[in-house]
Formats: C-alpha cells, sequence, structure tokens
C-alpha cells in the first residue's frame, strides 16, 4: 500500500511475438497464481516462482480473460477484429474451444462494419460470465454493453449513449449480490465512471473528474470504495508531456483516499501504463517455491 514492489514478472519476448501490446491484463487466480493475457500472442498462467504452468496460444486475443469456476478460461479478441472474428471464447484446459460469440452476428445490421470500424469492428475490451450462465460483453466501439444467452442471443443492453456521443465503455463489472453494474466511459462523456442498476439501467452514481482521461479499469470494493485506473493530465489538456498514469481508490462520495502514480514515466498521448488494478486479499500472501 505504500507503493513498494513485492513482487514482479518479466514478460519473456517470446510470448510478445515482436509486436506492440495492447495492454494486458493479470488475474491473480484463488491458488495464488498469475493468470496473464498478451495481446496478439495467447493468454499464460505461471506460477510465483515464474513457471509457465498452462498457456493457450492465440494471436487474436486481447483485453481481458477470466478464469471460471468450471476451470475453462474465457477471453476476448477486440484488437483489429474484423467481421469474422470471434468476439469472445471460451476454452477448457486443453485449449478445445467449448463456446464462442461473433459480435457481427447480431450487431451487423445495426452496427456496419463501414461505420465501426476503429481498432477492429467492434473492438471488445472485456467479457464476464455470470452465475446463470449468461456473459456480459464490453462493445467499445458500439458504446454498448450486452448481456447474451448461452445461444448467442442479446437478452440485454446497456446503450451509454446518454452518457455523451462517443463514450467508449471500458470493462464493465456486474456485482450480483446487489444487481449493481459499473463501467468506465471515455472521450466524451464527462462521467469517468458509472454505476447502474443492472435490471432497469438507472443510474446509481457517476464519478467526474477533468483532470482525467482514458480511464480503463473501474471496481468496486467490498468497503464500498472504488479501485480506479486512469490518466491524470497533469492539470493541462494541451500539454500531454505531465500526464501521469495513476491507481486510485475514492469513496462513494468521490473522496479519494489512495493513490499510487507511476513517476518518471511520461506517457505522451499513450492511453497510460496502468491498464487494469486488482486490490488483492491481506490472505492471498505472495509465496514462492
Amino acid at each position: 500500500m505504500n507503493g513498494e514492489i513485492v513482487w514482479g514478472y518479466s514478460i519473456p519476448s517470446s510470448w510478445v511475438h515482436g509486436q506492440v501490446i495492447v495492454g494486458f491484463d493479470a488475474q491473480v487466480l484463488p491458488d495464488n497464481h498469475v493468470l496473464i493475457t498478451i495481446s496478439g500472442s495467447g493468454i499464460y498462467e505461471i506460477d510465483r516462482s515464474g513457471n509457465l504452468v498452462w498457456s493457450e496460444s492465440d494471436p487474436k486475443v486481447s483485453h481481458d480473460s477470466d478464469r471460471l469456476s468450471n476451470g475453462n478460461t474465457i477471453y476476448v479478441f477486440g484488437n483489429n477484429d474484423e467481421t469474422t472474428d470471434a468476439s469472445v471464447k471460451e476454452v477448457d484446459s486443453n485449449g478445445t474451444l467449448v463456446w464462442s460469440w461473433r459480435a457481427s452476428d447480431y450487431y451487423s445490421q445495426r452496427y456496419p462494419s463501414s461505420q465501426y470500424s476503429y481498432q477492429g469492428y467492434a473492438h471488445t475490451n472485456a467479457a464476464q460470465r455470470l452465475s446463470d450462465n449468461t456473459t456480459l460483453i464490453s462493445l467499445r466501439n458500439f458504446d454498448l454493453t450486452a448481456i447474451v444467452a448461452e445461444n448467442g442471443s442479446v437478452v440485454k443492453e446497456y446503450d451509454w449513449n446518454s452518457f455523451g456521443a462517443d463514450v467508449w465503455p471500458h470493462e464493465p463489472q456486474v456485482y450480483e449480490d446487489d444487481n449493481t453494474l459499473v463501467v468506465c466511459l471515455q472521450d466524451d462523456s464527462h462521467s469517468v465512471m458509472v454505476e447502474v442498476d443492472r435490471e432497469n439501467g438507472s443510474t446509481i452514481r457517476t464519478y467526474e473528474n477533468l483532470n482525467l482521461r482514458t480511464t480503463r479499469d473501474a471496481d468496486r470494493r467490498p468497503n464500498g470504495n472504488y479501485l480506479i485506473v486512469s490518466v491524470d493530465i497533469g492539470g493541462t489538456i494541451i500539454d500531454d508531456s505531465d500526464d501521469t498514469s495513476v491507481i486510485f481508490e475514492i469513496t462513494p462520495q468521490g473522496e479519494t483516499v489512495w493513490q499510487l502514480d507511476y513517476k518518471n514515466a511520461p506517457i505522451g498521448h499513450n492511453p497510460g501504463w496502468f491498464f487494469k488494478a486488482q486490490r488483492m486479499k491481506p490472505q492471498a500472501s505472495i509465496e514462492t517455491d
């Protein structure tokens, strides 16, 4: 909590394949392993000593992966995806594809590729499997979050255009304990974080901060606070030389109670060196063999 590094892992160059990494996800698993998503390469599970214990090679992966309770892994592809590409895939421990979903199968008429093609067709950036076996999917280019059934049909949508003309939703998360959804919004939206009622979509809470841009992740903590990953513009919109990547925690009233800045690493026009953050439970101690 003081910003001291207590564990780290350097990504092997063989995993990157010489490509520019478009944000990668690192998730701490229940057994204290870490699941790492490398854009354009694949998904890699390591133990705390850095030993590779499982991997799934797939050049059409980006942004997000999750280990499901059934042992399978779900992940998305939203980095220059085409209409023929699967937006979400689920594979078992042997790497066998057991489920997939393609945005163009349900949205090609409403969102034609001729109009929606910035950094990919849908630019899917997150997926979450819910307890009823539906899947929450973030479709950035459509300013849309969808919940789809096992057969792929869309059963619910959250259209974020009421918060701005071009808001690029990122990393939506459903909290099933109280039936809410938290999402990050960008660009034209004044609200960098929005929490809504999952059933009717009514707004419960927004967080506005004009000193931030490119907010990528927001998680609601058990204490009711929110952990947010963003970029602080340093007080100036025109000059980006003083922009800083930040992770911070706010109360429901918007008061900052903790913040970690990435110092001496100016990011310019880049989205930010911090992509996601996960607050670890105290009992999840870091142990190596």
